[in-house]
C-alpha cells in the first residue's frame, strides 16, 4: 500500500491553538489600543470645550465696552457691534447666551467670585473676573481683565 505524506491530526489542532492564541493577542491589542484612543478622544474634547470657552470670553471681555452683574453667577457684556453677551456660571457648566444662540460648556467651575463683590461696585464696572475650571482631575485658574480706556476712567 502505498503512503500518503500529510498532516495528522495532532498537527492540525495544535497549529489551530497557536492561531486562536495569536489572534486573541491581536484583539487584546487592538481592544487596548481602542479604550485609548478613545480615552485621548473625550479629554482631547474637554480640552478643546476649555479652549472655545476662554476665547470666546476673552474676546467678548476684550470687545466689550461695559462689562456688568446680572446676579450673583451671571454676567454681561455690553459692546456696540456684537450687542450684550450673557454669561451664567454654574457648578458643572458654563452658558453663553449671544443673540439668538445658546452655548454649554461642560466645564466644572469652583472659587468663582462675581466681579459684582469687588471693589469697582461703585462704578458699575466688572474689571476682573476670576475662577477655577476642574479638568481631569487638574485645576486651571481663569483671570480675564477689562481694561477700560483712560477717558472712562476719568467720567467716574
Amino acid at each position: 500500500m502505498k503512503r500518503v505524506r500529510g498532516f495528522t491530526l495532532t498537527d492540525v489542532i495544535v497549529t489551530m491553538i497557536i492561531s486562536l492564541l495569536i489572534t486573541g493577542i491581536a484583539f487584546s491589542i487592538f481592544r487596548l489600543t481602542y479604550n485609548q484612543l478613545s480615552s485621548y478622544q473625550t479629554d482631547n474634547e474637554k480640552y478643546q470645550s476649555l479652549l472655545s470657552f476662554y476665547t470666546a470670553i476673552a474676546n467678548d471681555f476684550r470687545d466689550a465696552e461695559n462689562i456688568t452683574c446680572k446676579s450673583e453667577s451671571a454676567i454681561c457684556t455690553h459692546s456696540p457691534y456684537k450687542g450684550n453677551v450673557e454669561y451664567e456660571f454654574t457648578d458643572q457648566f458654563i452658558i453663553r447666551l449671544f443673540r439668538d444662540m445658546t452655548d454649554t460648556f461642560l466645564l466644572k467651575v469652583t472659587d468663582f467670585t462675581p466681579p459684582c463683590q469687588t471693589e469697582d461696585q461703585n462704578r458699575g464696572k466688572a474689571e476682573e473676573l476670576s475662577f477655577v475650571i476642574e479638568l481631569n482631575g487638574n485645576q486651571y485658574p481663569i483671570h480675564i481683565f477689562k481694561n477700560y480706556p483712560l477717558e472712562l476712567d476719568d467720567k467716574k
